[in-house]
């Protein structure tokens, strides 16, 4: 995926990419709509410097979670009712889950004969692949099978050492001496997960944008995250869907 992410900034002009900066407002002004980002300058060794910028743009396309979008960017005219209500119940995909890494100096389970896949019940992984590299460096990855808010009570390190142990007991000894460990947890992420993302949906939810969507289209904005997509919401082939119909449908309104 960061082969993707790469190629599409090779295409964009440097001084267009603006890192370190959140989204708070969008307002539309005649033809054109005035976004105003916050910009965080961390260079600072004791703390960290916020300014506002402004950017006039013809359309916006957002590819942010839909409920992300209703609860942190402020709009002017005002999101419909209607609309709103539908972004702030669309859950994100994934956002209450966590992922572990163990990375080792090799894939040293394949010389034992295993694929590195497995299901457990016991220990925090429930489900556990093969993520090595074609470098030769070794990786296991697991989705925690904790909810949110017990892994925000067990804190990070106990579920990180209890994570070894289980791959410790499934793939043997060699599996405790990881050369890193890295624990990513997506309901911690201010950019991913909003606090009613902390309870994670009991079956895949039914994604797309709400019938009077063409009603923002009008004012130049348009929307590309995954769950905005109707068939793979949810997934990467859902960012791409609602990315490629995003720009289909400003570039017949423009």
């Amino acid at each position: 995926m960061q082969t993707v992410i790469d190629g599409v900034k090779k295409q964009l002009p440097v001084h267009k990419i603006y890192l370190q900066s959140t989204v708070k407002s969008v307002v539309k002004t005649g033809d054109h709509s005035l976004v105003t980002l916050a910009m965080t300058d961390d260079k600072q060794a004791c703390e960290k410097h916020t300014t506002d910028m402004q950017i006039i743009a013809k359309n916006v396309i957002f590819a942010m979670p839909l409920r992300l979008i209703a609860e942190s960017v402020q709009f002017q005219p005002a999101l419909p009712v209607a609309i709103e209500k539908a972004f702030s119940s669309t859950p994100t995909w994934m956002a209450a889950h966590a992922k572990f890494f163990a990375v080792y100096d090799e894939p040293f389970w394949r010389n034992n004969g295993l694929s590195g896949s497995a299901s457990s019940r016991v220990g925090p992984l429930v489900e556990i692949h093969d993520a090595s590299t074609f470098e030769g460096v070794g990786a296991l990855f697991g989705f925690v099978g904790i909810d949110a808010t017990t892994r925000i009570s067990a804190g990070d390190e106990l579920i990180k050492s209890m994570a070894v142990s289980q791959l410790i007991r499934i793939f043997g000894e060699q599996a405790g001496n990881p050369i890193d460990i890295k624990l990513v947890d997506w309901s911690q992420q201010a950019f991913t997960a909003t606090t009613t993302d902390q309870v994670a949906p009991t079956f895949h939810p039914n994604y797309g944008l709400p019938r009077n969507i063409s009603a923002l289209h009008d004012l130049g904005w348009y929307f590309a995250g995954t769950e905005a997509a109707v068939e793979n919401g949810g997934y990467i082939e859902g960012a791409l869907e609602a990315a490629e119909k995003a720009v289909r449908i400003a570039v017949l309104d423009n």
